[in-house]
């Protein structure tokens, strides 16, 4: 688990300030290569968004404004890797926020209380792609690490290596925290195949082994990382040939898709397990699909590529960023 001890002495980590008038958030996150949200305790919505590779924090309202002043937080961060390099940002049950993103393949970790600070986790460590969660007041930061030439998880230190094959250096790792303590989600490398495996904190590290068993062989990079829930593992595998969401809690299960001759690719889901979304992929171009329980359903289109961040629960409805050909999209989902 990684802490950073923040001293009042501690510099100011930002870049400026902008400030904007209200506007509707699709004003100001549309030219936005990656967004993200988390809702606080008092239902305030910090939004981060990348921007011409310049991070930005605002706070949003339930109706879709981004109403106070802009913080400007770092320049020079990442994107990419068709949306598993992105920031993520995560609040406390106090209200304490932190960002964690990279700067030239660095991982930073920013936190705010009352104002900014943090910068580098640690001045050897070398990778972009990341993840963040809390556990009570302190921020657990999870990212893949390849300063030895051998890509390894580190949360603070090196907690899996791997063997020789370390673990996949292109998919995203997740973290959530539960009940038992924070678990961790990733991608194996066992010579060419990229099954996931999961550890978790219980007082020390602890390796649970692969959670997934299809021995799936991408062929080809970027793959897409795995995603948590509070009760269970989502992935997206091509094991029988055509790529499908399987969702793994006591069991496998295989998602039902809208379009059986498509790929289903970038799962995600809300922390309760309630809604889930996914791209399909055909030679004509991208879905975006959803389903709240009550069955998949298309929300969005793109005649290229999609992007997806991350859904966030706000009131009756999920927030859900997508990025395609027009610029970057908030889905705003109503649920039950």
């Amino acid at each position: 688990m990684y802490l950073l001890l923040l001293g009042a002495c501690a510099p100011r980590y930002g870049v400026g300030e902008m400030d904007r008038p209200p506007k509707p958030m699709e004003e100001i996150l549309g030219g936005a290569d990656a967004v993200d949200f988390a809702v606080g305790p008092h239902w305030e919505i910090q939004t981060v968004w990348v921007q011409d590779t310049v991070l930005y924090r605002g706070v949003a309202s339930s109706g879709g404004r981004i109403y106070e002043s802009i913080d400007v937080l770092a320049k020079n961060v990442e994107t990419g890797d068709a949306g598993q390099v992105r920031p993520d940002v995560a609040i406390d049950a106090a209200g304490h926020v932190a960002v964690l993103f990279a700067v030239a393949g660095q991982p930073w970790l920013l936190t705010e209380d009352g104002s900014w600070t943090g910068g580098p986790i640690d001045p050897a460590a070398r990778g972009a792609l990341v993840a963040l969660t809390f556990r009570g007041a302190t921020p657990v930061a999870v990212w893949l690490d390849n300063r030895g030439g051998v890509t390894t998880v580190y949360a603070g230190t090196e907690i899996y290596a791997g063997g020789d094959d370390g673990v996949c250096m292109c998919c995203r790792p997740a973290v959530i925290d539960r009940p038992g303590g924070p678990v961790i989600a990733f991608r194996d490398a066992d010579g060419a195949r990229r099954d996931v495996r999961m550890i978790r904190h219980a007082g020390t590290w602890s390796d649970l082994g692969d959670a997934t068993t299809g021995r799936w062989s991408p062929g080809g990079c970027p793959a897409d990382g795995p995603v948590l829930s509070e009760v269970a593992l989502y992935v997206s595998d091509g094991r029988d040939g055509a790529r499908r969401i399987y969702r793994v809690a006591d069991g496998e299960e295989v998602l039902p898709v809208l379009d059986a001759n498509a790929q289903a690719l970038q799962p995600r889901v809300t922390p309760d397990d309630a809604f889930r979304a996914w791209v399909e992929e055909t030679a004509a171009g991208s879905t975006l699909v959803v389903n709240d329980g009550s069955g998949p359903k298309a929300i969005g289109t793109s005649t290229g590529r999609m992007e997806l961040g991350d859904p966030t629960r706000v009131g009756g409805e999920v927030w859900l960023p997508w990025r395609g050909e027009v610029g970057m999209n908030v889905a705003r989902v109503a649920v039950p």
